[in-house]
C-alpha cells in the first residue's frame, strides 16, 4: 500500500484551522482547504477524536476538492479518482497557551479503501510527530507508512464473490480454528497475496502485527481482504437502523394531504427511499464526536448501495463531514449524503430534504419538498406504497416495505444482526430492481436495467405476480418511484454493469426470478422441471455458480432450494440436479455450501449419483 499524502494542521488563534505540514511538498496542488475538515466544529470539547472522508482529483483540473464535478455528480462517469483519509485530532489543555490550548491534527490521504483500519498506525505516527513536529519528523513518518503494503492482502475477486464472503457466517459451518490462527500470524514482513484459486475459503480479515519505530508487538491492524463497493469506513447499518426505526413518524404531520398509510410510513423507509432516489440526506450532531457522525454518515452510503454494492455511485455523493465553509458546493449538488456538527444547519430547511438528527434520534422532512415543482408528489416519492389497495399483495408480502420493517426488528435483537440486516436490505432493493425491470417491460417495452430479456432461452423475468392485475396495479403505484429513479447515477451505473455483465447464465435466464418462484410459488412439477433442467443446462462457468450462491445466502437455507429437485418427479430433472450440485460441490466457495445441506439431502445425492455411475 502506498500513502500518497500525509498533512499536519493546527488551530491559530488569530487565523483559524491553518494547515501546518504536508509531505510530500509539492507546489501544484493547493491543500490548504483541508485545515477546516481537520479540526471540525466543536473539537475543542474532546480531548481527541477522528473522522474518514474523501478527496477528489480532477484529471481535467489538475485539482483536489472536496467535492466531485458538479455536473456529473449525480450522472454519468464522474472524471475523478477517490481518495480515502483519515485524520485524527488532539486538543492540549495548557493554561499558558492562548486560548488555553492547541487544536491539532494528522491526517492521511490513500487510495486503499480501508483506510479506517490504518488508525492504530496513524495515532503511533502522531506520537512520533508531537514529539518533535518538524517537517523532516514528517517525512520519517510518511516514509515508515508507506513501508507496509496492506493492498497484498487484498483478495482479487468478483463482486458477487465478495458478497460471498462477507455476507455469510461460515464460522457456523466450518472449523475456522485452524484458518483463522493462520490468519493471524501474517505479518508486515511475511505478507502475501490470497490468490482466489485456493480451495479454503479465505479469511475476510487478518490481524496485523508488527514493530513500529523500534518498539516490537505495539501495532496491530485488523485488515479487511475483501472489498465492497460503496461500503467503506467503520459503518454499521443495524446501528443506523436502530437509531431511528422506532422514532416519530416523519410524515405524520402531512396527514391532510398524504394516505393515512403514506403519512404514517416508518422513518427507516422514508430513509432508504430519499438514499434510492439521491435526496440531500443530511446528518446533524452536536454533542456526539465526529468519528461517531462520520459512521453514520458512512452506514448511511452502505445502505443506500444494498449493504453489498449493488447499487453504485453513492460514493461520490457522500461527505461524511462538512462545515458552512463548504455550504456553497454542496448545494450545488442535487443531491448528497452529508454529516455536520454545527446546529445552524437545522434551521436552513432549504439546505436539505431529510434531516437526521442523530442527537434526538429523530427525522426531519423538510417542509421545502412540498414548494418544489409537483408539491406533495415530493412526499409520495418518500413514503410507503399503499399496498391495502392491493387485494391480492399478502400472498408475496415478503417484499413490502411493511415487512420489511418486521423483518429488521426481530433481526436487531439477534447475535448475528449485522449480517442479517446487510442481506435483508440487499434482498429488499433487489426486489425493488426486480420490479423496475417489470415495469419498465410492461409500460415502457424494453428495459435498460435488463438488456438481454430479448435473448432470453427461458421464459420470466423481474418480479412475479399471481395474475396480470396485481402485476399492472402494484407497479402503478410504484411508478413514481421508479420514474424518479431512473434519473439517478446508480440507476445508470446498473444498467451499464448489467449491460457488460460476464456472468453468462445472466444473458439466458433470469436466475433470480426463477429460485424465487420456487421458493415463493406453488409452481407445478412440469414449471419446477423447467426451471431445475435449465439451471443445469446453462450454469456452467465458476461465475455462474458465484452468482447463484449469491443468490441462496447460507441462513435462508443455502442450497436447500435447489437439493429440493433431487425429489422430483421425473427421474431426468432429478438427474440433472444432481449433475448441477455436483458442479456446485467442485466450487471453490460451492464446497462449503454443498455440505450445509441436510443430511437426508445428502444420501438422496449420493443414491442417485451413484445409480448413474
Amino acid at each position: 500500500m502506498s500513502i500518497d499524502y500525509i498533512f499536519t494542521a493546527v488551530f491559530d488563534p488569530d487565523q483559524g484551522p491553518v494547515l501546518q505540514y504536508q509531505f510530500p511538498r509539492t507546489g501544484h496542488y493547493d491543500f490548504r482547504f483541508l485545515a477546516e475538515v481537520m479540526l471540525p466544529d466543536r473539537i475543542h470539547e474532546r480531548n481527541e477524536d477522528w473522522l474518514q472522508f474523501f478527496l477528489h482529483f480532477h484529471e481535467d483540473l489538475q485539482s483536489f476538492s472536496l467535492f466531485p464535478s458538479v455536473t456529473k455528480a449525480i450522472k454519468g462517469p464522474d472524471g475523478s479518482k477517490v481518495y480515502h483519509v483519515l485524520n485524527v485530532i488532539h486538543t492540549k489543555r495548557e493554561q499558558l497557551a492562548k486560548r488555553n490550548g492547541t487544536l491539532s491534527a494528522m491526517a492521511i490521504c490513500t487510495s486503499f479503501p480501508h483506510v479506517q483500519v490504518l488508525k492504530p498506525l496513524l495515532d503511533s505516527a502522531w506520537k512520533r510527530f508531537d514529539a518533535s513536529p518538524s517537517s523532516l519528523t514528517l517525512e520519517h513518518v510518511f516514509k515508515e507508512l508507506c513501508s507496509y503494503d496492506f493492498n497484498s492482502f487484498t483478495l482479487d475477486v468478483s463482486l458477487n464473490s465478495s458478497v460471498i464472503l462477507t455476507l455469510n457466517d461460515f464460522h457456523r459451518y466450518i472449523n475456522s480454528e485452524s484458518q483463522s490462527q493462520k490468519s493471524l500470524m501474517r505479518t508486515a514482513s511475511h505478507s502475501r497475496s490470497f490468490h482466489s484459486s485456493d480451495k479454503k475459503i479465505p479469511p475476510t480479515k487478518v490481524l496485523l502485527s508488527s514493530s513500529t519505530y523500534g518498539k516490537p508487538g505495539t501495532i496491530t491492524c485488523e485488515v479487511p481482504t475483501v472489498f465492497l463497493p460503496e461500503c467503506v469506513g467503520e459503518y454499521d447499518i443495524s446501528n443506523l437502523i436502530q437509531t431511528f426505526i422506532n422514532s416519530s413518524l416523519p410524515l405524520s404531520k402531512y396527514t391532510s394531504s398524504l394516505p393515512i398509510d403514506e403519512a404514517h410510513t416508518n422513518p427507516i423507509i422514508v430513509l432508504i427511499n430519499s438514499l434510492l432516489l439521491q435526496k440531500r440526506v443530511l446528518f446533524l450532531t452536536s454533542k456526539l464526536p465526529a468519528h461517531v457522525l462520520t459512521s453514520y454518515v458512512l452506514s448511511a452510503s452502505a445502505l443506500a448501495s444494498g449493504a453489498s454494492g449493488l447499487l453504485q455511485g453513492y460514493l461520490n455523493m457522500t461527505f461524511p463531514y462538512v462545515d458552512l465553509s463548504n455550504v456553497d458546493e454542496l448545494l450545488k449538488l442535487p443531491g448528497y449524503i452529508a454529516g455536520a456538527m454545527n446546529p445552524t444547519f437545522q434551521y436552513h430547511q432549504d439546505w436539505w430534504d431529510l434531516l437526521c438528527d442523530l442527537d434526538n434520534c429523530i427525522i426531519h422532512v423538510s417542509p421545502e419538498l412540498t414548494k418544489k415543482n409537483m408539491s406533495f408528489r415530493n412526499l409520495e416519492l418518500i413514503a410507503s406504497v399503499p399496498y391495502n389497495q392491493l387485494s391480492s399483495i399478502n400472498k408475496l408480502k415478503e417484499h413490502t416495505e411493511q415487512q420489511l420493517i418486521s423483518d429488521l426488528q426481530k433481526m436487531l435483537i439477534h447475535r448475528n444482526k449485522e449480517l442479517l440486516v446487510r442481506w435483508r436490505i440487499r434482498s429488499y432493493l433487489l426486489s425493488f430492481i426486480r420490479k423496475a425491470v417489470s415495469y419498465e417491460y410492461m409500460f415502457l417495452e424494453s428495459s435498460p436495467l435488463n438488456p438481454h430479456i430479448e435473448k432470453y432461452k427461458v421464459e420470466g423475468f423481474g418480479w412475479f405476480w399471481p395474475d396480470r392485475t396485481s402485476g399492472v396495479n402494484e407497479l402503478s403505484l410504484m411508478a413514481g418511484k421508479f420514474e424518479e429513479w431512473r434519473k439517478t447515477k446508480s440507476y445508470e451505473n446498473y444498467c451499464h454493469r448489467m449491460a457488460n455483465t460476464d456472468i453468462s447464465v445472466a444473458l439466458y435466464m433470469d436466475v433470480s426470478y426463477h429460485l424465487d418462484r420456487l421458493r415463493l410459488q406453488a409452481v407445478s412439477s412440469a414449471e419446477a422441471a423447467r426451471i431445475y433442467l435449465a439451471l443445469e443446462q446453462y450454469i456452467q462457468t465458476d461465475e455462474d455458480i458465484t452468482y447463484l450462491l449469491s443468490l441462496c445466502p447460507l441462513h435462508e437455507g443455502g442450497l436447500t432450494i435447489i437439493s429440493y429437485g433431487l425429489y422430483h418427479i421425473s427421474t431426468i430433472v432429478r438427474e440433472k440436479v444432481v449433475k448441477l450440485l455436483e458442479k456446485v460441490s467442485r466450487h471453490k466457495y460451492g464446497q462449503i455450501f454443498f455440505s450445509c445441506l441436510s443430511e437426508v439431502d445428502k444420501l438422496m445425492y449420493a443414491s442417485i449419483k451413484s445409480y448413474l455411475e
